[in-house]
């Protein structure tokens, strides 16, 4: 939840930026490459803080 809430939050204030532009089409294309860009970035290093989390988890866990 935590990386769409920020890539939402990007994305609405890219929108807002791009509103009253000439050329609102190519910089929303690009608003929405990058907030995907940002989405993955942050699922990727959650994912990847939780893998570590768990892993130590399952250590304690077998040691028992």
């Amino acid at each position: 939840m935590v990386p769409l809430a920020v890539a939402a939050l990007i994305a609405l204030a890219l929108m807002r930026l791009v509103g009253g532009s000439e050329e609102r089409d190519l910089l929303v294309a690009v608003g929405v490459v990058l907030t995907g860009a940002v989405y993955a970035a942050a699922a990727l290093l959650l994912w990847r803080w939780l893998d570590r989390r768990l892993d130590g988890l399952y250590a304690r866990l077998g040691e028992r």
